[in-house]
């Protein structure tokens, strides 16, 4: 008896159809992809700059014309060591989560077209950098990158800020290990070392929702000038006193004095800039005859900061207009209040565990509430983390007790993350033929002087042609 087997049925022009697995799949695509080499640049000043606490200084670096590179590939390193107190017992301090040495940071041509311009830039990576990571990317940071997890106990790393000026208690941290690591001591009795001393890394691409993070080769047809601002160093370096001071485990046991330095608090030296240059001749010189036959459009996310300080009162108000003159449209408004001192361990504090500082707000655009109900921040109503958990979506803010600790709050108009993120894309509110009022109605918890920092991002568009640069 023979047994008839039916033929396997072919299909043709399979991969039409969309179904081959990729297993199945040996067609041969040629692909083409960037590659970098790093070509070190100096400042015109000088690569050391003494930090002196109530003044600041100026590094610029000029990037060359006709050259092809990737800004958010692009690195600037710089080491920070700090002063010597000079006091008995005491420990050094200085700000792990952010660059909070860095005042302001810009991007222009020699014509003086502003290209990136973030003033208060230490403000803004406080609260935009921490939700612009995502988890994963977080966890695999270390100390010279600045914003980083704490890779150990709670117990051995603490949040920084209280509500007494010139005392600091040591309160630890929400989450072991994946918290992040706020703030680096140089342990116990350095009244005679210079320490910490850190070789810090600070990639462009890091500084978020600007032109800096676009991962895209851009050529230029003039010099363009990076100058980076250098903070007061009472706005990011103190020492401590007192018995209680347990800065080997970067953790205050207890209260204890936060001294700012008298003369000098340290150096900032090995400045340079390593600029991420297209190694590859065919790309280099694409992107070259692209920009000498036609131009470029490139689309990029343009931060606009706004400072408010506000006197003491139980009802904090804000009122922002943007138009077309700031961007093509609106994407996203973040907002913080910060502690009336702006120095030492309270310069960063923007904490409202439990509502400590806004018990609750609302938000409205062109006189209408984007919530039909306030905001509440109260551990009995948490709706602030309900209101902005859709941005907080695969960050490092890991829970509500460290999103409070790092509390601010975000109209998001674009719904970025909902596409994709993609660069190309322009979303949010319209701002060419219209112009936009948004406003923020917050309560206090008791009548409190804050400062309020708030970041309106905007998409506009980089022109760059043989005739320069334009920003529309």
């Amino acid at each position: 008896m023979s047994i008839q087997q039916d033929a396997p049925a072919i299909v043709e022009d399979e991969k039409d159809t969309g179904l081959v697995a990729k297993s199945l799949d040996y067609e041969i695509v040629a692909t083409t992809a960037p590659k970098y080499k790093m070509s070190l640049l100096v400042p015109q000043q000088g690569q050391s700059n003494n930090i002196v606490p109530a003044s600041t200084s100026i590094s610029m670096i000029e990037l060359p014309a006709y050259k092809v590179f990737n800004l958010a590939e692009t690195v600037l390193s710089f080491t920070v060591t700090a002063g010597r107190s000079g006091v008995g017992n005491s420990a050094n301090w200085v700000y792990a989560d952010k660059a909070s040495m860095i005042s302001r940071i810009q991007l222009y041509t020699r014509g003086g077209v502003q290209i990136v311009d973030i003033p208060y830039a230490s403000k803004y990576l406080e609260v935009v950098q921490k939700v612009n990571h995502t988890t994963e990317g977080f966890l695999n940071r270390s100390l010279n990158e600045f914003y980083y997890p704490n890779n150990g106990l709670a117990l051995d790393s603490f949040r920084p800020a209280t509500s007494v000026t010139g005392q600091i208690a040591g309160v630890p941290s929400a989450k072991a290990y994946i918290e992040p690591r706020y703030v680096l001591s140089s342990g116990l009795n350095v009244q005679a070392a210079d320490l910490p001393q850190i070789a810090y890394q600070l990639r462009l691409g890091d500084i978020p929702e600007c032109f800096f993070s676009i991962d895209k080769d851009v050529c230029f047809p003039e010099v363009t000038i990076l100058s980076v601002e250098w903070a007061r160093g009472s706005d990011y370096l103190w020492y401590t006193t007192g018995a209680d001071n347990n800065a080997a485990n970067n953790n205050p046991a207890g209260v204890i004095s936060s001294v700012a330095y008298a003369s000098n608090s340290g150096t900032i030296s090995n400045i340079n800039l390593y600029l991420a240059m297209e190694s590859d001749f065919d790309i280099a010189q694409m992107v070259i005859s692209k920009l000498r036959s036609q131009g470029m459009e490139i689309l990029t996310s343009f931060p606009y900061v706004f400072y408010n300080q506000i006197n003491a009162s139980p009802s904090h108000s804000i009122s922002l207009r943007l138009s077309s003159g700031n961007g093509i449209t609106l994407s996203k408004i973040y907002s913080a209040p910060f502690n009336n001192d702006q120095t030492r361990h309270l310069a960063f504090d923007h904490s409202n565990i439990n509502g400590s500082k806004v018990s609750s707000y609302y938000t409205m655009m062109d006189n209408l509430r984007t919530t039909e109900f306030n905001v509440t921040c109260t551990n009995d109503a948490p709706l602030d983390y309900l209101q902005n958990k859709a941005i907080l979506r695969y960050t490092p803010i890991a829970d509500i007790n460290v999103y409070r600790y790092n509390w601010f709050l975000c109209d998001d108009f674009s719904k970025d993350r909902e596409t994709g993120n993609d660069a190309n894309a322009i979303g949010g509110l319209e701002l060419t033929n219209t112009e936009r009022k948004w406003d923020l109605i917050a309560t206090t918890t008791g009548a409190v002087p804050y400062n309020w920092y708030t970041f309106a991002i905007t998409k506009r568009k980089v022109i760059i042609s043989t005739q320069g640069v334009m920003i529309q």
